[in-house]
């Protein structure tokens, strides 16, 4: 696809990819956001967890489904694009560069708290910066070596993880779990409209397909055993930090993995255990720069952003979207607010995102009869419908709750987006002066 005749290469293996994109969920959100969001919902943590899952299940069957459609770079934009409209295409993609500067931000932070817990005395903002700026380095001169050192970082806190998720249910003091939910229902459900932010990520498979070996095949194995892993880590973990720690005390606590393994593994364990926060917070730092800088590529080779974030380095990677993506990650970093807001903005933008592409996926067969008939995974029409519009229906209820809990975050983030629109309709004007129409470039895609 593109003006631009750049491609980039098959080279990620299903493991690869498996690795990349557990590491791109799991990240220092499961270490860092856990101990705000146990302060309002009480031991329902777990629970809260377990509901910010659903809308996770349905990404999971539409991302397959449309990974198995268009097994390329860029698919969810590509989809959206085609049939719902170039606008929308476009929006999905600005909405992603907006939520990436807001949700790195939050993993840089969350790195750089686990890095001060642990050797104490660090510039937060500045560690923040750094850690950023390397994975930016790191994917500009090839995905092939990043993705290695993702398998080894992703290994590693896996296993801390179960450590802690397991431990963790043989000390269980459950005076600590009742009542279940001290502040009512309400708050556990907001809760989980937050903790949302650790299930994000799960649709960005689709748009590596132009680099996956063997994308019709891998991606939905893929999707399947990298959703059963992370609920499987975050049950576990949730359920053992509120059954050995008061949740009370969790409330205050921006590293509440780490205090709470203390209480029950030796020392040296719960210094491992963080150890494992940086690099969880490190590998969805370098899967976000690595999907996200992969949609703005093919919004480049639309000629709907600038051409230039479209090309492809010497090293095979599309290296200018990459510095864009890190620039912008930066930027977000600079703002500075606190953990729940970057959560909860993150999950707005999230929520956008995927109401696109359940509308996308619906609408695929229809606009793009060929390529669904040639998809060998193919939802049934009843199954498609209640997947796409499942999602629709889950993200727009979780996009209330959102906006409603956190109308301050929500207004800095639609004036973030306005801005994107301004941008568009300043872009369609300078093509058309140019002799050149979206809509017939992306017609003949």
């Amino acid at each position: 696809m593109g003006g631009t005749g750049n491609k980039l290469e098959r080279t990620i293996s299903l493991g690869g990819a498996l690795f990349t994109l557990i590491g791109y969920v799991i990240g220092a959100s499961i270490f860092v956001l856990v101990g705000p969001l146990a302060g309002d919902a009480g031991p329902a943590l777990w629970l809260a967890y377990v509901l910010a899952a659903i809308p996770a299940l349905f990404v999971c069957f539409t991302s397959a489904q449309m990974a198995s459609i268009l097994p390329v770079t860029g698919a969810n934009y590509v989809a959206a694009s085609r049939t719902l409209s170039p606008f929308w295409g476009f929006t999905m993609v600005w909405t992603l560069i907006v939520t990436t500067a807001v949700g790195q931000a939050l993993l840089a932070y969350g790195f750089a708290e686990y890095l001060n817990y642990l050797v104490g005395d660090i510039n937060i903002m500045l560690t923040a910066l750094g850690i950023v700026l390397f994975f930016g380095i790191l994917n500009y001169i090839g995905v092939q070596l990043s993705v290695a050192i993702q398998v080894i970082m992703v290994v590693e806190f896996i296993l801390a993880l179960l450590v802690f998720g397991i431990g963790g249910l043989f000390t269980l003091d459950r005076a600590l779990m009742v009542p279940l939910m001290p502040n009512g229902f309400a708050p556990v459900m907001i809760v989980a409209v937050t903790a949302y932010f650790s299930y994000t990520g799960f649709m960005v498979i689709a748009d590596m397909g132009g680099e996956i070996k063997n994308p019709l095949r891998n991606i939905p194995i893929v999707l399947a055993v990298s959703l059963a892993v992370v609920l499987l880590m975050y049950t576990l973990v949730t359920v053992s930090l509120v059954g050995n720690m008061d949740w009370k005390l969790l409330g205050g606590m921006e590293a509440a993995v780490a205090n709470t393994a203390e209480t029950f593994l030796p020392r040296w364990m719960a210094i491992i255990i963080s150890f494992s926060a940086l690099f969880a917070a490190a590998t969805s730092i370098h899967a976000v720069t690595l999907s996200s800088s992969r949609s703005v590529f093919a919004l480049a080779q639309d000629r709907i952003w600038p051409e230039i974030f479209g090309r492809v380095n010497k090293f095979k990677a599309p290296g200018n979207a990459v510095l864009f993506i890190t620039f912008v990650s930066m930027a977000g970093i600079l703002i500075g607010t606190s953990i729940k807001n970057y959560a909860n903005v993150t999950v707005l933008g999230f929520m956008i995102i995927q109401i696109l592409i359940g509308l996308s996926v619906w609408r695929i067969p229809r606009i793009m009869p060929e390529n669904y008939a040639q998809a060998p995974f193919k939802l049934s029409s009843f199954w498609r419908g209640f997947f796409c519009w499942g999602l629709v229906a889950i993200s727009v209820a979780f996009l209330v709750i959102g906006v409603a809990t956190s109308p301050e975050s929500t207004l800095i983030y639609f004036v973030c987006l306005l801005a994107g629109v301004a941008w568009y309709l300043y872009r369609s004007a300078a093509l058309r002066k140019q002799g050149v129409d979206i809509k017939e470039i992306l017609s003949k895609e």
